[in-house]
Order: C-alpha cells, then structure tokens, then sequence
C-alpha cells in the first residue's frame, strides 16, 4: 500500500516541477535581473575597495604609521639590519614607537670619527635592547649615557645603541665585525635576553640564516580564539603590505585587552623558553644552543680583547622570571608542572660560560624582580618587552657594569 503511494507521488513530480518552471519570470526579464544585481555587487565591491585604499593612502600620508615589518632591510653578512634612514611611528600593540635610523643602520644618531676626551660604548643585542615600543631616549643605553655623563663631569661618555630586532648572538657577531669596530668602541657589551636568544641562536645553527628551528625545541602555540582567522601567508602579507591593516590589528589587539576577552599575557609564539627551565637532563637541542651560544661569545670576546676592547654581558631576564602572573599563565596554558621547572636554571648556565670564558657579567634578573614584586610594571604584558621603567632599571645595571669596565686610559 504504502509502495503505491510513493510511485503515484514520483509521478506527479513532472507535473509539479512544469508549474514552477511556468511561473519563473522570461529569459529578458531573468537577465536584466541578473545584470542589476551583478552591477550592484560590483558597485559595493567597488566602493568598499576605494574606502580601504582611502584609508591605506591615509595611514600611509597623514599618519605616518610604518608597517612594523618594513623597518628592515636585507644585509647580506647580517640577514638582515634596520632600514637605513627610515623615519616615523612604528605600530606596536602598546602603541606608536617613533624611529628614526641613521646611515649605518642603526636606531641612533649619526656618529662620526670618535672625538677626543670621549669614551663610547656599543651595545649589542635584539629588540630588547633596542627598545620595542619606546622612544630611544627612554631605552637602556640612552639613560646610562645620560647617567654616566651626569656622574663625571670631566669626561664625555657615547652609548650607541647597536642592536636589532630578532638578532642571535651570531648576527650580533657579525653586526660587530661588520659595522661595530668602524665605530672604535671603547668598551663593547652584549645584551643577552634569556627569554629567546637560544632559540635564535639554535635557528643559526647552520650555514644559512635561516635555518628552521626543530619543532621540539618549541611549545606549541596556544591560538587565541578572538584572532582574525586568516591563513598566515596571507596575514604576513598584509603586514608587510598594508598600513590598514597594521593599524587595524593593533587597535584590535588593544580593543580585546580593554573589553577583557583577551588574556593580558605573551600570546605569541613562545619558543621553548620554559624547557630551558627543566630540571634534570638537557635536550640535544638544547645542548646544541648552549654550546652555539658559548662558542659566538667566545669569538666576540677573542676579537674584542685582541683589539684591547674590554666586553661585558648585560643578562636580561625573561618576562616570566619576573612577573609571576605570565609565569603561572603559561604553565596553566602549556599544562606543566612547576615541580619540574627551576626558572634560575638559564641565568645559572649563561653564568657559568661567562665565567668560564673570564667574561665580566651583571645579571638584571633580580633587581627586575623586586620592583615589579614592589608594584612598578618592568615588562609590557602582552609583548613581553621592557618597558620605560623596566628600561631605566636596566640601565643601573649596564651603568655599574660601565663604570668597572672602563679603559684605563681614554683614546686620543
């Protein structure tokens, strides 16, 4: 019974579909439809098009944002190096960083033949040093050279700021080679940041720059559900093309802090900073970095000390040694256990190379603990840089460092 009424429906499915063929409109009709709404999408496409390259020409004019990422340039024994005489506001998620890059491709004045009577200073290092996210005045080796000069008035003291964003301690090597002895430093010091120069300095292991880091010397990234889900090719794209969507992504970032969706820690991606932390056996790759690590020092302090240049290493902790909110965030979000982690582990193993190699050293760690333990934030939350205070306690550190590596005699 029921099979019958299925096949009397079946054939009344011709019937049914020749009524609602009869009453669609006629073929004119259909195409001038068709056409309207095509010519209105393509009005829409259009206009929405000429609002962001409005805005694009905009960014790029009035406000004078540079696209992060276009700050750099390729060097061919660095990698890469700031772009040279590049001038104007960096977007950053804590807002505008002003720069201004001389002709050697530095983020600093121009500097000539040093004058006589002056003791200068080249700091080396990666975007720690050299200041994500403040003005160059308020960075570490601009207010030690303050400091330093306010203190002896009878002699004259230059800090260049010779470091680079996402520098190993193999391009700083090179940085100095390169440009660094041009500049006849008195004094040398290398910034070495716990928080990613291994995992750079593993990335150089190679002959090329740009040799991959092994996927287990990184924790995985913890995405954030609130990021705009492009594919990353197309993501980097847009950073490097377009001033919109820099300016966009950080008022976006910055909106998501406010509104407390988003959570106030690093969200980038961490390279293996908390295995560094374990206790018991190393890693090879791990062992590798250390080693790698020890060996480009060791050249450095080779090159300096023939050139009767005394090298100091400025140990810069890592955000999660200091501020104990991002340290108990990420142990949360990577599910460790901190049992297993000694956050002194990296200072202790830096210290014994250093001593080893007869290199002086002064580690800020502790100093940036106690005042951010003391309320004074050193660290941006989400960027995990120094900020101006965190700077200005640096600079203590690098100025006592200074005021005991000083030449005997000043350089006519």
């Amino acid at each position: 019974m029921e099979t019958n009424r299925v096949t009397q429906v079946l054939r009344k499915v011709p019937h049914y579909a020749t009524r609602v063929v009869r009453k669609l409109p006629s073929r004119d009709r259909l195409a001038r439809v068709m056409l309207r709404c095509g010519a209105n999408l393509l009005l829409a496409v259009a206009a929405v098009s000429l609002f962001f390259l409005g805005a694009e020409l905009v960014l790029r004019v009035v406000g004078r944002e540079i696209l992060s990422t276009s700050v750099l340039e390729p060097h061919p024994e660095m990698g890469f190096i700031w772009r040279r005489h590049r001038k104007g506001n960096v977007s950053c998620v804590e807002g505008l960083m002003p720069i201004s890059i001389n002709s050697l491709g530095l983020r600093d004045r121009e500097y000539g033949p040093k004058p006589a009577g002056v003791r200068r200073v080249l700091v080396l290092g990666d975007s720690m040093a050299a200041g994500y996210a403040v003005r160059l005045e308020s960075t570490f080796p601009k207010i030690a050279e303050k400091l330093l000069n306010e203190r002896n008035s009878d002699s004259r003291w230059e800090i260049i700021n010779g470091a680079v964003p996402g520098y190993s301690t193999k391009q700083e090597l090179a940085l100095l080679q390169s440009i660094g002895w041009q500049l006849d430093p008195d004094i040398a010091v290398l910034a070495f940041y716990l928080g990613n120069d291994l995992a750079d300095n593993l990335r150089d292991r190679g002959p090329k720059p740009t040799v991959s880091r092994p996927v287990d010397c990184i924790l995985p990234l913890a995405r954030d559900k609130w990021d705009i889900p492009l594919p990353e090719t197309v993501r980097t794209w847009l950073k490097v093309h377009s001033a919109f969507y820099v300016w966009f992504e950080n008022r976006y970032d910055r909106l998501l802090l406010i509104a407390g969706v988003r959570a106030s820690v690093p969200r980038y991606e961490v390279p293996s900073w908390l295995s560094i932390c374990q206790k018991g056996s190393r890693s090879a790759h791990l062992d590798m970095a250390w080693q790698l690590t020890r060996k480009w020092i060791a050249t450095m302090s080779r090159e300096a000390t023939g050139r009767g240049t005394p090298l100091g290493v400025l140990v810069i902790p890592a955000i999660e040694q200091v501020d104990e909110e991002v340290l108990r965030a990420n142990i949360k979000r990577f599910k460790l256990h901190d049992k297993n982690l000694d956050t002194t582990r990296p200072n202790a193993e830096i210290a014994a190379i250093l001593q080893e190699l007869e290199i002086p050293f002064l580690d800020a760690t502790e100093t940036l603990r106690k005042q951010q333990l003391a309320g004074e934030l050193t660290f941006f939350k989400v960027n995990a840089h120094l900020t101006p205070a965190g700077h200005r306690i640096v600079a203590n550190t690098l100025t006592d460092m200074l005021e005991t590596l000083q030449p005997g005699t000043v350089h006519d």
